[in-house]
């Protein structure tokens, strides 16, 4: 659920409005199916963003507060590279705490996810 508050206090600030956040989570968290839900409507709210803004919009700088303080400034484009970086530095630690059980998560390196499950070709 946190990472899902990270994205969507960063796609307010990308859509210049206030989200009303005062922490990085939320004090409920939602089902596993409601959760799925979400993340995957988020999901497409970004690449449907990235897809319709020129380079130009994406170089913009966006000033915002931090939920814990502080004013920020970074450009359209830094702000999704940084939603992109988080959501991948939470599944390393998911990652890990599955070896630690132990289990074997599947592989979520780009590599291979782009040659198992997002070829074009595939079929």
């Amino acid at each position: 659920n946190h990472v899902l508050v990270v994205e969507d206090i960063f796609r307010h600030h990308l859509q210049g409005r206030k989200h009303g956040y005062t922490m990085r989570n939320t004090d409920h968290t939602p089902t596993l199916p409601a959760l799925w839900e979400s993340v995957q409507a988020m999901d497409r709210w970004y690449v449907e963003f990235v897809d319709a803004c020129p380079d130009e919009v994406l170089a913009k700088v966006v000033h915002f507060e931090f939920v814990g303080g502080g004013q920020g400034a970074m450009t359209r484009e830094q702000i999704v590279l940084h939603v992109v970086n988080h959501g991948s530095y939470h599944r390393g630690f998911v990652s890990d705490m599955m070896y630690q059980v132990p289990f074997v998560p599947p592989a979520n390196d780009l590599p291979v996810f782009l040659r198992d499950c997002y070829r074009e070709d595939k079929g």
